[in-house]
């Protein structure tokens, strides 16, 4: 029973937050989506710059590069999501521990742990690549409403196009072992209304 209550009451802030907002709070919404992006692009592209920094081993200098670069992706994905309304929290969670957890093991010393910094690693990359994934549904989520709003406020959904490109894979190498490692793409989004 108490799911079909929070459905209710989400819908009825839905219902509530449609006829509050207007065209120029879509135009602040799709800002916020581009910052949010370049913010996620930022993280990944520190994840990428650890891989090279531990190409072939970890010294005590560039241990603590890494460290300060795990903290950075920790920083900007907590205010990333913090931005995103009803992503699961338990994917920022998951990968906060995960960055912890290689910041210990890169304290253990490379030797004792080579195998486990490199799955770690991979563990970081895959909540990492969860949300961007609610990201990009929650993107998608606000796409859907966007003619229900023009429709409310007498105004008729002209275009609306979005794309980016879908998320690749490369490769980095960590410790002299190659690593899959995801990239994505910024999206684009044009939207225009017109008056009935």
């Amino acid at each position: 029973m108490g799911k079909v209550t929070e459905a209710k009451q989400l819908e009825e802030l839905k219902q509530e937050a449609m006829e509050k907002t207007t065209p120029g709070d879509v135009n602040n919404e799709i800002s916020a989506f581009y910052s949010m992006a370049f913010d996620l692009r930022n993280a990944e592209m520190t994840l990428e710059s650890i891989a090279n920094i531990s190409e072939t081993t970890i010294s005590k200098e560039s241990r603590q590069v890494i460290e300060s670069y795990l903290d950075r992706v920790s920083i900007i994905t907590t205010g990333v999501v913090s931005r995103l309304r009803g992503v699961v929290i338990d994917s920022l969670n998951e990968l906060k521990e995960r960055l912890s957890g290689l910041k210990d093991l890169l304290k253990q010393g490379v030797k004792k742990a080579k195998g486990e910094i490199i799955d770690a690693f991979n563990k970081v990359m895959d909540y990492f690549f969860g949300i961007i994934s609610d990201f990009v549904s929650r993107m998608f989520s606000f796409v859907s409403s966007i003619n229900e709003l023009a429709r409310k406020k007498g105004y008729t959904l002209k275009s609306l196009d979005i794309s980016f490109d879908p998320p690749s894979f490369g490769k980095v190498t960590i410790l002299g072992v190659p690593v899959p490692f995801s990239k994505f793409s910024l999206p684009k989004m044009d939207v225009n209304f017109e008056p009935k």
